[in-house]
């Protein structure tokens, strides 16, 4: 088994092997700031956010290219987490965004007043449980 570390650096992204010398992927784009977050999604697609873009870009990892951009109305997305097999979640400053990576689409908004939406997690309860 590899293990690799995906470093968002100022004007790139590198994926590299903890434990050997093998650069996996060196990706860039034109007018491409710094990146602030990203998560893998089904192992083979990258979404990276870029600050002040308003987007985020889905990297095809397989291909090594740009799969697609998802724009939003935010600047900033500051958090992004996969929810499931369909769908993930981004936090944008006042409110959460339920997107869909593949078609690259906003399926809901949730807005939120005097919240900063900096931090999502993920907790399944079952029936018996309470928060």
């Amino acid at each position: 088994m590899k293990y690799y570390i995906i470093n968002l650096c100022e004007n790139g992204i590198s994926i590299n092997n903890i434990f050997d010398d093998e650069i996996y992927a060196n990706l860039t784009k034109e007018n491409d700031g710094p990146h602030i977050n990203g998560f893998l999604y089904k192992l083979k697609f990258l979404c990276v956010s870029t600050l002040n873009q308003g987007s985020i870009t889905v990297w095809d990892l397989i291909n090594k290219n740009v799969f697609q951009e998802i724009k939003f109305e935010c600047k900033n997305c500051f958090e992004m987490i996969d929810w499931n097999n369909n769908y993930s979640i981004v936090g944008c400053g006042d409110y959460f965004c339920l997107i869909n990576i593949e078609e690259g689409k906003i399926v809901k908004k949730l807005n939120f007043e005097h919240v900063s939406c900096y931090n999502i997690k993920r907790i399944e309860l079952n029936k018996t449980q309470r928060i």
